[in-house]
């Protein structure tokens, strides 16, 4: 069975994003929003390849869109590692979805 794997980098994404919503909003829309973050990603493990291949940035990197968020990621084996999470309006290069 596929897992679903998060880079250091992505998982301080994650809360980053959290934070971000709570303060903007409510605990609960962030929680919400959070929540169909987090099953979006997992979909991925069903269907890896429902992503846009982003070459530019990788071999293999892919990018998934829950608006108005990115994720970046790569299959590995049977499991998906979610590389960064970022949000669409950010420049985005290569650099920025450097490994830790």
């Amino acid at each position: 069975m596929a897992r679903l794997r998060l880079s250091p980098a992505a998982a301080r994404d994650l809360q980053q994003i959290s934070e971000d919503i709570a303060a903007a909003a409510e605990e609960r829309i962030a929680l919400a929003f959070m929540g169909r973050l987090r099953r979006s990603l997992e979909g991925l493990t069903d269907f890896p390849r429902m992503g846009r291949l982003r070459m530019g940035f990788g071999v293999g990197v892919r990018s998934w869109t829950l608006s108005p968020y990115i994720a970046f990621y790569r299959t590995s084996g049977p499991d998906v590692e979610i590389i960064r999470i970022v949000h669409g309006r950010r420049q985005i290069t290569r650099r920025l979805l450097r490994e830790d």
